[in-house]
């Protein structure tokens, strides 16, 4: 989930008196690079108190309310940040409306009823930013795209997954053109999340997940790469196409194996796929051994009542039935 966009904190002289807002704001910055955030809201609020019986000084209070709620969501006073963005949203209705910490207003304010599951609340200032990013930028800026992800996030929240979609193909089609690929990963991932998940478009989503393996491929001992390789081993398994089903499960088990070690439960997890995949296939000679390692693994990790283990037990149960019968 999004959270508040946090401006940058930097640290200045300590002024032995304090007698502007200039020099109150900044007393608040260098009391949040001291982690002493009560000293800082106490710097702030003298701040705007100052602000507020100047004329023409709409600017800086919008800036000092924005902090200020900045400074409430960081500790999880989602409630107390709310009430200063809506004040700094009415100074911001009052003067020009698309500065930076206006349209940072309402992103926060989205963010802010979105992290206490408001989200009705939030939709419109998530709405209101995105028309006015266009207004501002364009249609095709990759300045839409933070938006439309916060929106993309919203609408699945909601389970208004069709939007959500077309959310995130929307960010992915500018961010495309920016060609940033760090940042197009996280979006290409949760829109084939959404394809597979919800929709179990098992065409859509591999096509995904296959461009997400061509910029994870240059991230060789990256844990990342080895789940794109079992999904697409799983999207493959589940389309019957057995052959392309193991090379990406052998490869994400050796990866796994490489990264995290012999004995770690995700290790059982490619084993017990990779089996289930031989047994699907009848190749029950490789598929026992696969099992019984699997479950090797998974009992030395002592964890009562083991939803995985029970599984992988089930399957060797059900594999020997086979065997039984031949």
């Amino acid at each position: 989930m999004k959270g508040l966009k946090i401006f940058s904190l930097w640290l200045v002289p300590c002024f032995v008196l304090a007698n502007t807002g200039e020099e109150l704001t900044a007393l608040a910055r260098q009391a949040v690079n001291q982690q002493a955030y009560t000293r800082a809201e106490t710097y702030y609020q003298q701040a705007l108190n100052l602000y507020a019986q100047q004329a023409d000084s709409q600017a800086q209070q919008i800036e000092v309310l924005l902090q200020l709620a900045v400074l409430a969501y960081q500790q999880g006073q989602y409630t107390q940040a709310t009430p200063l963005l809506k004040q700094g949203l009415t100074l911001c209705e009052t003067t020009i409306s698309d500065t930076d910490n206006c349209l940072s207003i309402l992103h926060n304010l989205g963010a802010a009823y979105q992290a206490q599951d408001d989200f009705s609340a939030a939709e419109p200032f998530y709405s209101r930013l995105l028309s006015a990013q266009e207004a501002r930028y364009g249609v095709q800026s990759v300045e839409l795209v933070s938006t439309l992800s916060a929106l993309a996030v919203l609408y699945y929240q909601q389970g208004r997954y069709p939007e959500a979609r077309t959310a995130y193909q929307h960010a992915i089609q500018l961010q495309i053109k920016q060609g940033d690929t760090r940042a197009l990963l996280p979006l290409l991932e949760a829109l084939a999340e959404l394809q597979f998940t919800r929709f179990h478009d098992l065409n859509a989503a591999k096509t995904l997940y296959e461009q997400i393996l061509l910029l994870r491929d240059s991230q060789q001992g990256s844990l990342e790469l080895a789940d794109v390789l079992n999904l697409l081993g799983l999207i493959h398994f589940q389309q019957a196409d057995y052959s392309r089903a193991e090379l990406f499960y052998q490869r994400a088990l050796a990866l796994r194996e490489k990264l995290l070690g012999a004995e770690h439960p995700d290790v059982a997890v490619s084993l017990n796929n990779l089996a289930k995949l031989y047994m699907m296939q009848a190749n029950y000679i490789q598929a026992k051994p696969l099992y019984e390692r699997a479950i090797q693994i998974l009992e030395k990790q002592a964890i009562p009542n083991n939803p995985i283990l029970r599984k992988v037990q089930e399957n060797l149960a059900l594999l020997i039935t086979q065997i039984n019968k031949k």
